[in-house]
């Protein structure tokens, strides 16, 4: 969206978050927890490939995604007062996760797999909920440009029963169906 691009443009921000630039190198075989991202994410596989389970059409709200003013690393005029630090990216990741609820959405909240080779591109919109994940015979170095925070889903927050099958590692978000 125009007012997406122009934060990230004009300010380095995407949805009251600061950007930064990463290399990240993801092992064979290796599973990311199940996810949403509260700001905007660019994701380019620079050797190998990154896939990705994602909830077709799915975003949780931006309103919910935003930090609060103590969580702010910014002056007036968009200027970093400074890099956030291990700590404060730990304290939003908390915030946030306690505030990220993905409610059942039967057929509606059904997970797709995607593949992004070498090269090309992931968007990963605000409010994006997915698993990344790298296949047992490849690796991926991956470039990003993102907030580094992921808000994960605490147990019970997770609600989902239909098109979860190939979701990894999230037996303990499900919340037990009522009697």
């Amino acid at each position: 969206p125009p007012d997406t691009l122009s934060a990230v443009v004009t300010e380095g921000m995407s949805n009251t978050h600061p950007l930064r630039l990463q290399a990240v190198a993801i092992p064979p075989g290796y599973d990311f927890s199940l996810h949403v991202h509260p700001g905007i994410e660019y994701n380019i596989p620079l050797v190998g490939e990154v896939r990705e389970r994602r909830a077709a059409g799915t975003f949780l709200p931006e309103e919910v995604l935003r930090r609060r003013a103590e969580h702010r690393t910014i002056a007036a005029g968009g200027r970093f007062l400074a890099e956030p630090t291990t700590d404060e990216i730990q304290a939003v990741t908390e915030y946030l996760s306690h505030r990220a609820l993905f409610e059942d959405r039967g057929k509606d909240g059904s997970f797709i797999d995607c593949v992004c080779q070498e090269g090309n591109v992931i968007v990963n919109e605000i409010g994006s909920v997915h698993q990344s994940y790298t296949t047992p015979g490849e690796g991926c170095l991956l470039f990003v440009l993102g907030t580094n925070i992921h808000a994960h889903f605490l147990p019970g927050n997770f609600q989902q029963r239909i098109g979860i099958q190939q979701l990894k590692g999230i037996e303990h978000l499900i919340k037990p169906l009522s009697p």
